[in-house]
């Protein structure tokens, strides 16, 4: 069984000196750990380590590395179920000074699971549209219900997903004039 720790074994650490201190996969491990308890900056996962740093002495390093293991190929045991697509326009990520367009990401929600199961962010010259699209193709579908709104009702989104090994139920907003 390959565990998230044997996947990131071969990560290249671009610390030096100092903050070689400890261990990379240590430090991930505390960030993975800080970010599942609502955890959202470096600040806090700093402050998440240092406050348990007696239980992380305690636990057995390869004993933690098997039970998340277990948790993590638990996730999917249930079915895939539905995968929700949606775009967002990050709130006050527009950078005016340097010019720079306000950070649009896609995700994929796993409706059973209330888990976010993939997420990219829409280049400077992409849309949303095609963002989704290299999403779907890094996810495992088969079987799964993927959902979204009407922008993603395109031939080639619906094909990709069918490909892929799955359905697609797209809502469409009709617009109807009062007489």
């Amino acid at each position: 069984m390959l565990s998230i720790w044997s996947s990131l074994a071969d990560l290249p650490d671009p610390r030096t000196g100092n903050a070689r201190r400890h261990k990379l996969l240590d430090v991930l491990t505390i960030a993975l750990t800080a970010a599942i308890c609502g955890a959202e900056s470096c600040v806090d996962f700093a402050d998440f380590a240092r406050d348990r740093e007696a239980l992380f002495r305690l636990l057995d390093p390869a004993a933690f590395a098997t039970c998340f293991a277990s948790f993590l190929n638990a996730l999917g045991q249930d079915g895939t179920g539905v995968v929700a697509i949606d775009g967002k326009t990050m709130r006050r990520s527009f950078d005016r000074a340097a010019g720079k367009s306000a950070l649009h990401v896609v995700t994929a929600f796993a409706a059973d699971t209330r888990m976010t199961i993939g997420q990219v962010a829409a280049g400077d010259k992409e849309s949303e549209i095609t963002a989704a699209r290299a999403l779907l193709g890094l996810l495992d579908l088969n079987g799964a219900l993927v959902t979204g709104e009407a922008l993603h009702c395109q031939g080639e989104t619906a094909r990709l997903i069918r490909d892929r090994g799955a359905d697609w139920r797209f809502t469409l907003n009709v617009a109807r004039q009062s007489t």
